[in-house]
């Protein structure tokens, strides 16, 4: 592992307000080349203060059993390799984008070195970190960016009483998280992300169409499945997502919410998924009272709050799928929880009109035991002798369970050609995976979604010795 490298507007070695400590030693080489015969009772009490030494190392150095073992990780020296301190404190917000190692901090930035693996296919790059110790002061918050999944190996403690937040973020999937914007071109990539809603048209008797029908996108899935998106009023497609599968042999975060169509066949955004994130020390991981580790799915978007909204001047849109919870491996001599954990879905979002009381975007995954609302229908509107109607989108996952599913947005047969505009799905629950040297975890004063079940595991870690 490389050195740590900053720029900024500090000079020397003053950091100002950048919390971030890299706490390296000084040598001075000279004092160690040979000036002449040594002491012999000089060289014992050397001995004795290296063989003191070497007890307080950090585990691994000198060949000591039972060193952690992080899941997914395939060099497992990069376990106990070491590297920088790393410290948010109170009011300051850090990002750190895991693809290229950047960390700022307000004007600073550091370069952390990463070592850059493969996962089975289909699966996002691994970005594995070597730090001393990781921290987040209460009224801090420290956000994980990037394509790549993330492991974060101490060797010494991490202890988390802010934010640490690794959750999808409108169409973008955290670190490791499917987003939807590609979901919709690679839909071999994240079986687990929603499928894209249905369009379907109403004709008149000449055969021509005349108003068009727009499904919302499904939810996206990871741990439980997400929600069916509601389909066009004309074709009542199926938009389920993908069955959910075993527990990964890859570190991978949520699936994305499915896209909604809308009357120019403009892709109206699912949320993307929540991150995967790997949290390895040979120390103790703490969450504290006021800690918590943000793995949420972010909501679908609305047609018109999506980024891509050019779906007519008073056309519809279906809802884009709620973002999957993403993924949290702990792999921990120790393992404290007091503060929260959360990897839930978010809400679909709502089929829209085009009129004067537009859709809504779903909620983003709570921090809660309770779901993501899904976004709320446009108002219905006649537009150019069409009627245009929506519904809400569904609600995500949380707690347990999978993400609700859309109802069918149904066109009223009136004088007016009808089109209907079905809201997403919710997204479904992400995992929690805790393993420490014991097998257990003091975790009951702690809150978390998944809260139990196949998804929320505790168990051994694995261990080695590093000869």
């Amino acid at each position: 592992m490389g050195a740590a490298t900053r720029t900024g507007s500090g000079a020397g070695c003053r950091w100002g307000s950048l919390a971030v400590f890299l706490l390296v030693g000084c040598h001075d080489f000279d004092s160690l080349r040979s000036e002449g015969p040594r002491d012999a009772a000089a060289d014992t009490a050397v001995d004795a203060e290296e063989a003191d030494a070497k007890i307080s190392l950090p585990c691994g150095t000198t060949g000591l059993a039972d060193c952690i073992r992080p899941s997914f990780v395939a060099n497992r020296e990069l376990a106990v390799a070491g590297g920088p301190d790393l410290h948010i404190t109170v009011g300051e917000h850090g990002t750190w984008n895991v693809d290229t190692g950047e960390l700022k901090i307000g004007a600073d930035t550091i370069t952390i070195p990463a070592t850059v693996q493969a996962q089975e296919e289909g699966a996002p790059m691994l970005s594995v970190f070597s730090v001393g110790t990781l921290e987040v002061d209460d009224g801090g918050t420290l956000t994980l960016v990037g394509t790549n999944a993330v492991a974060i190996l101490a060797t010494g403690d991490i202890s988390l009483d802010g934010v640490l937040d690794a959750s999808g973020d409108e169409g973008t999937g955290g670190p490791g998280g499917a987003s939807s914007a590609t979901d919709f071109l690679l839909e071999g990539l994240w079986m687990t992300s929603g499928r894209p809603g249905n369009r379907s048209s109403k004709k008149d008797i000449s055969n021509n169409p005349v108003a068009y029908a727009n499904g919302g996108g499904g939810g996206g899935s990871n741990g439980s499945r997400g929600g069916s998106g509601g389909p066009a009023m004309a074709a009542k497609i199926d938009v389920a997502t993908s069955v959910t599968g075993a527990a990964p042999t890859s570190l991978i975060g949520g699936g994305a919410g499915g896209v909604g169509m809308c009357d120019q066949m403009v892709q109206v955004l699912g949320g993307g998924g929540g991150g995967g994130v790997l949290l390895g020390t040979q120390g103790t991981l703490r969450v504290g009272v006021s800690g918590v580790v943000d793995l949420g799915g972010a909501g679908g978007r609305s047609r018109a709050s999506s980024i891509a909204s050019n779906c007519g001047a008073a056309g519809g849109g279906g809802g884009g799928g709620g973002g999957a919870g993403g993924t949290l491996f702990a792999d921990a001599r120790t393992v404290v929880i007091e503060g929260g954990i959360f990897a839930n879905g978010g809400g679909g979002g709502g089929g829209d009109t085009g009129g004067a009381m537009r859709a809504a975007a779903g909620d983003h995954g709570t921090k809660t035991l309770l779901p993501a609302e899904g976004g709320a229908k446009g108002e219905p509107v006649v537009a150019g002798g069409v009627r245009y109607v929506g519904e809400d989108g569904a609600s995500g996952s949380a707690d347990a369970g999978d993400g609700a599913s859309a109802a069918t947005a149904t066109g009223e047969e009136t004088a007016h050609s009808s089109l209907a505009s079905s809201g997403g799905g919710g997204g479904g629950l992400g995992r929690i995976v805790i393993h420490s040297e014991s097998g257990e975890a003091a975790m009951e004063d702690g809150a978390f979604s998944p809260s139990g079940g196949d998804l929320l595991l505790v168990g051994k870690a694995k261990t080695f010795t590093l000869e």
